[in-house]
């Protein structure tokens, strides 16, 4: 923006977090705690919006909006009261608030809100209502053309309550000309039937208040009439217009549509509101309905419906509609895989708006035309369907509220799917421990295990003592393999050969990853036991590791209670198992870490946090004692900011601190004090989650040198370039004399001084303007762009600035890649290069665009006939070469073409066209992304 903007933040409490995300916007944030500081800080003219919370002492939200709007009518006001209601978004409208963010919608919803109320570069800003305002005040004798001019709809009214001026912003507003409008009056004109007794009334207090009303204004927000018969919501200004004897002589009006900030204040509330009722609701269909209830609210009689996926998620399942769909459809069936727009709109799993609702495809018929419809999924719960009754059409808005209410819905889904599954949860758990102290004193030995051959052998013992089974074995899965890793002593001994996992119980209970229970192994063919007299056998699967078996030589040795003690013990063996797989990879982890933290160049500090959010610290590595200047038994539970916090930047210091208290993830510059004086570092704070407290791993990395190494190379930058530029002018000048002191035959000398003094100074142009573009640019970020177009416009604007070139294209309609902004220029400078250095009167450039074989890459060639670039020129610029004294490109347009490809994770190449000229192959990275980047169209490299 041209000029500072401030934003002013009215709150008794001040919240930290609010302040922090205001500024984020990038404007300053002034933070006051009472109305009478909000309203003395009107007389600056930077404010550019309030947001006022309900925490006032001594005033309400709405009376300080009120006072605001009697000192300024440009000024937005953001309410973000507590607890939000319908009747509060009412007043608080009524009362001049341009924008109603309960605290419930979160912070994120009130930033977004005040940054599309502040004013950007080139956008009218709500000042020109005040400013018509007050030129009607002031100046009333040029009143005539303000009131043609203004964007304003302004209305004069005669002491009859009839229109005695009407301005175009009026005829646009109500539909009326100003030919229709003039002598009528309001009540015919603009006032609803059913509200012309109280605007009657309203304006006889008016017309009656004589010298009383002057320099005073009225505010109302009321229903109007316009020519088409609908009926909007609109705010009014009424300026009386009192005469020299103190009678009032007519009204001036200042009027603006307010429907949508009102119908969108209804929204959000009913929004607020459903969701609090979803919080509350126990099933999916019941939250249907309340989806369902809430759309009628916020839309006129919509066609809408929710559909909610079955267990096996293979249809769409009607769990509620609204009454105008009920009403104008019969039967409603569900959706399946391949049925119409529904399930397209579902599987795509993002919203879907149709602009031409006759090409929808639905299982069924609508007896009712609408303008547009919406399908957004909620997840992979179901889908909720809207669409405008009769020929209307949902706006901007209305899509936007759809989808902030799916995304409350799914959010509600989600957690009633996560409470079925918690209360699942814990009724296992619940049911688990009464098998836990069966097994109580196995699971604690259990425990004690460290590897997973004590598990194993453990399991058998268990087996037999506890659950009195007579042999008992473990088998593993290796290789193809069961192999038995421990058994029961009565096997010890024997030679028990390993099985394929495909054969046999055991085969079949790891495959399956079931239990089995088999009451007769000789009645069963595919059964080999190890021991003919083994008769039955219960089979129960250890996950994926192998299968754990209990046989007994009796028939139907084991009952129900049997199999569930075995599945009991099995889980504590799975856990146990898990459990040491778990500590292993820690301990693994952990070593890495600590070999990370001995050995990383960077200084590094490990510490908690005390109450106060101070750094105590726990552990510093060898680089922090090297950088710092101190042991570790020095720092070991002392305050870090004590020892290496220079004077002045303790508050900088408390507040890393606290935000990294808070969790929070920080990268910021800092200056510290080392062994070896004050070091600037980048500083970079990652929170940990400690088992009591809140810990904290900080990073010093030592960026001194490059700051000063950068400093000292934009100082010698701009001093030579400023001295060669005023150098070289120097030089032309005296070229300019010395080509009319000398001969005609010396002349040249003096032509080509001037030739390379100006291709010195346009060197030094190009230099400022290419620091200026990557100054302005910053870390940019690549985003989707067309090459093919932008290839189209360059070769155009090539054309057009050289007439004689012969350019020809081959390119597909439509190319995508992800690339920097600046792409566009640095494809012209390529081509004007192949034109400039081309000394033919006819030069001719060929430009291709193809996806490379490997999918990956877009391939971007552009061939010319001139002269070639030179070979060193090519390396230098490819990177086979270094930069030295005698080595260097001698231009600096295809070193910025090659930065920005480059930059855009793109590679630049040249090679020699047969059988004259230069190839230049540019290859970028690939996207099916089609969305079009927020790029800065006025980018330059020029």
């Amino acid at each position: 923006m041209g000029i500072d903007i401030t934003v002013v933040y009215v709150d008794h409490g001040d919240s930290d977090e609010v302040r922090t995300a205001l500024s984020r916007l990038g404007e300053t944030v002034d933070v006051v705690d009472t109305a009478a500081g909000c309203l003395s800080l009107l007389a600056d003219p930077t404010v550019g919006c309030v947001v006022a919370t309900d925490a006032l002492p001594g005033a309400t939200t709405v009376e300080l909006c009120r006072r605001i709007r009697s000192r300024r009518l440009d000024v937005p006001v953001v309410a973000y009261p507590a607890d939000g209601t319908e009747a509060l978004a009412g007043e608080l409208v009524a009362a001049g608030a341009s924008g109603y963010v309960p605290q419930s919608q979160g912070v994120e919803t009130l930033v977004a809100r005040v940054d599309e109320l502040l004013p950007a570069d080139g956008e009218e800003s709500t000042a020109a209502f005040s400013e018509a305002d007050e030129r009607v005040r002031e100046e009333p004798t040029r009143f005539a053309g303000a009131l043609e001019r203004s964007p304003i709809a302004i209305v004069e009214w005669t002491p009859e309550f009839d229109v005695r001026a009407w301005n175009d912003a009026a005829s646009q507003l109500f539909g009326f000309t100003t030919a229709e409008a003039i002598g009528r009056p309001a009540t015919e004109l603009v006032v609803p039937p059913d509200d012309r007794t109280d605007v009657l009334e309203y304006w006889r207090t008016i017309a009656t208040a004589g010298e009383d009303a002057s320099g005073t204004d009225r505010r109302r927000v009321g229903r109007a009439v316009r020519k088409d018969g609908t009926t909007i919501t609109c705010e009014w200004i009424d300026v009386p217009i009192v005469d020299d004897a103190g009678d009032v002589a007519g009204v001036r009006s200042f009027v603006r549509d307010v429907t949508d900030e009102r119908r969108r204040v209804r929204a959000f509330e009913q929004l607020h509101r459903t969701t609090s009722d979803l919080l509350r609701a126990e099933s999916a269909t019941e939250m249907a309905e309340i989806v369902i209830e809430a759309t009628e609210r916020i839309f006129d009689r919509p066609l809408a419906a929710v559909r909610l996926t079955d267990e096996d998620a293979t249809r769409l399942e009607v769990a509620a509609t609204s009454v105008r769909l009920e009403e104008t459809t019969g039967e409603i069936p569900d959706a399946e895989p391949g049925d119409h727009s529904l399930w397209e709109a579902f599987t795509a799993d993002e919203p879907t708006v149709v602009e031409d609702t006759d090409t929808i495809e639905l299982p069924y018929r609508i007896d009712e035309t609408a303008g547009n419809a919406v399908f957004h999924p909620l997840g992979d719960h179901g889908l909720i369907s809207v669409a405008p009754s009769s020929d209307g059409a949902l706006d901007g808005t209305d899509i936007h509220l759809i989808h902030v209410l799916a995304a409350t819905t799914e959010a509600a889904l989600d957690r009633a799917r996560r409470d079925r599954k918690l209360e699942r949860t814990s009724r296992e758990l619940a049911a688990r421990k009464g098998k836990i102290e069966s097994l109580h004193g196995t699971a604690s030995r259990l425990d004690d295990c460290k590897r997973h051959r004590d598990v194993y052998e453990l399991t058998v013992e268990a087996a037999e003592e506890v659950l009195n089974f007579d042999v008992c074995v473990v088998d593993i899965a290796r290789d193809g393999y069961l192999v038995k890793e421990a058994i029961s002593a009565e096997l010890d001994g024997e030679e028990l050969e390993k099985m394929p996992i495909d054969a046999g119980v055991a085969g079949k209970t790891y495959r399956n990853g079931r239990t089995y229970c088999v009451d007769d192994l000789s009645a069963d063919d595919d059964v080999s036991p190890a021991r003919e007299e083994f008769r039955s056998v219960v089979s129960v699967p250890l996950g994926d590791r192998g299968v754990f078996q209990a046989v007994s030589t009796e028939p139907s040795a084991f009952d129900d209670d049997d199999v569930e003690l075995a599945e009991l013990l099995i889980s504590h063996v799975t856990d146990a198992l898990d459990r040491i797989d778990f500590e292993e990879q820690l301990r693994t982890e952990r070593d890495r870490f600590a070999a990370l933290f001995e050995n990383v160049p960077d200084a590094v500090v490990v510490g908690r946090h005390d109450a106060e959010s101070n750094l105590i610290v726990d552990a510093v590595n060898p680089a922090f004692e090297r950088v710092f200047g101190y042991d570790e038994s020095e720092l070991l539970d002392e305050r870090l900011e004590r020892f290496i916090v220079p004077p002045g930047r303790s508050s900088e210091a408390k507040t890393f601190n606290r935000l990294a208290n808070r969790g929070e993830v920080l990268e910021a510059e800092v200056r510290r004090r080392a062994v070896d004086g004050l070091r600037d570092f980048m500083l970079r704070v990652v929170p940990m989650e400690g088992e009591d407290t809140s810990e904290s791993v900080g990073l010093y990395t030592d960026v001194t040198e490059r700051k000063q190494r950068e400093k000292r190379v934009e100082i010698l930058n701009r001093v030579l370039r400023h001295d060669l530029r005023n150098g070289m002018n120097i030089v032309r000048g005296c070229a300019e004399m010395l080509e009319n002191a000398v001969a005609d035959d010396e002349r040249r000398y003096a032509e080509i001084i001037q030739g390379r003094a100006d291709e010195l100074v346009e060197l030094a142009e190009k230099t400022r303007a290419a620091e200026r573009t990557f100054d302005q640019g910053g870390e940019t970020t690549n985003a989707p762009i067309d090459l093919c177009d932008a290839v189209r416009r360059t070769s155009a604007r090539l054309e057009n600035e050289y007439p004689d070139v012969d350019v020809s294209r081959s390119v597909p309609d439509r190319c995508f890649v992800r690339a920097d902004a600046y792409l566009e220029r640095a494809l012209y400078q390529v081509l004007e290069n192949a034109v400039e250095h081309n000394d033919s009167p006819t030069p001719s450039v060929d430009v291709s665009v193809r996806e490379h074989s490997d999918g990956e890459l877009v391939r971007l060639t552009i061939s010319d006939d001139g002269p070639g670039i030179p070979e060193d020129e090519r390396e230098l610029l490819e990177g086979n070469r270094e930069i030295t004294q005698l080595r260097h490109a001698s231009g600096l347009g295809l070193w910025l073409v090659n930065w920005i490809v480059v930059g855009s994770g793109g590679q630049l190449r040249f090679r020699e066209n047969d059988p004259q000229g230069t190839t230049v192959v540019v290859d970028l990275p690939r996207t099916d992304d089609e969305t079009e980047p927020g790029t800065d169209a006025d980018r330059t490299l020029e």
